[in-house]
């Protein structure tokens, strides 16, 4: 369930990504409240207190402990763990023939399908922390009509930021001036090289991937220089829906499914035996 709003939400923040690059300037300074000028301080405090700092929740409170109780205790080894209950009972500690042989698979089977779903759990969550690394601590943003430096938590929607060659691009953004701008977001959308971006409206609305007039949270500027306008921050980013997803990732692989279709066979085989 957990999954499927994630997914949901990302698809949401795709949608909303690909109707505003198709504004004109004028639209999307109207949208956002914000002009060339930027914002004033009074602004960016109201904006900060309404959507908080701009951090990327990935669900660090989820600690190794919990990871490992997760990937045990779940309602299909609980079942497996009863049937091997009562094995212990009915076929080693009642009879005078002992049978060992269901009773250490069952235990076996537990033990590998917690295994893999612990290892899983640990290579989402490792992926997630490596897309929040990406982000860099200070941008540079026109604020009042003054160029300021300022921790990248601070940015908020409708920040005028200033972007060149090396930097992170601090939450999603439209590009409202452009200059030999290229990006590397291949760890987002996939694409092997370097995109080049510019500035005004794209009328297309296309797939997330080929709007060439948005930059997205986590990626950074190849080459060239540009002005943009931050449109959204921290966990409502394209970036941060990805990481969300990405960290509650739960979706068995064929060698799990296999292991469950197995464990099904043998309560079946104990209850028919």
């Amino acid at each position: 369930m957990i999954c499927k709003k994630n997914e949901e939400k990302k698809q949401l923040v795709e949608k909303e990504l690909a109707y505003i690059s198709t504004l004109s300037d004028e639209e999307l300074y109207k949208k956002l409240d914000t002009d060339e000028e930027g914002l004033n301080q009074v602004e960016t405090s109201d904006r900060l207190e309404e959507y908080g700092r701009n951090i990327i929740d990935t669900g660090n409170e989820n600690s190794l402990i919990k990871r490992v109780r997760e990937a045990i205790i779940n309602p299909f080894n609980i079942v497996l763990l009863i049937v091997a209950g009562v094995t212990l009972v009915t076929d080693i500690i009642i009879p005078e023939d002992k049978s060992y042989a269901t009773f250490i698979m069952l235990v076996f089977v537990v033990a590998i399908s917690s295994i893999i779903s612990f290892v899983q759990s640990e290579k989402s969550n490792n992926a997630a922390a490596k897309l929040q690394k990406m982000i860099s601590n200070k941008i540079d943003v026109i604020r009042n009509g003054s160029s300021m430096e300022i921790d990248i938590e601070e940015a908020v929607p409708g920040d005028i930021v200033k972007l060149a060659s090396g930097d992170m691009i601090p939450g999603d953004v439209r590009f409202i001036e452009t200059k030999d701008l290229f990006i590397d977001q291949s760890k987002l959308t996939g694409e092997s090289n370097p995109v080049e971006k510019f500035a005004g409206p794209d009328p297309t609305g296309s797939e997330i991937s080929e709007l060439n007039n948005l930059g997205f949270m986590g990626s950074n500027i190849v080459s060239g220089s540009a002005k943009a306008v931050i449109l959204t921050t921290g966990n409502s980013t394209y970036f941060g829906s990805m990481a969300k997803s990405l960290n509650t990732y739960q979706d068995k692989s064929s060698f799990e499914k296999n292991i469950n279709s197995i464990s099904k066979l043998l309560i079946s085989f104990k209850y028919c035996s």
